[in-house]
């Protein structure tokens, strides 16, 4: 159910970044995109497998490494 949601803020985002210079909304799409991989982490991914439960984090840690020079050119600009 996240998935399409997810695959579209993945590809809206360097579009809105770097396309068209919106630093706000795109860090508001990387903070959606932050909030829907983390709530992607439920009890029963877990269940059926330990490691599948840990393939979102590397994603996670991307985009919130993204997010922080976002949220500073956003402050500076």
């Amino acid at each position: 159910m996240h998935f399409p949601a997810r695959l579209a803020l993945n590809l809206s985002w360097p579009i809105v970044f770097f396309g068209w210079h919106a630093t706000g909304a795109a860090l508001i799409a990387l903070l959606l995109l932050i909030i829907l991989i983390a709530g992607n982490r439920d009890p029963i991914s877990r269940r059926i497998s330990v490691p599948a439960a840990w393939l979102p984090v590397p994603c996670l840690a991307g985009c919130c490494f993204a997010a922080v020079p976002n949220a500073q050119i956003w402050m500076l600009n």
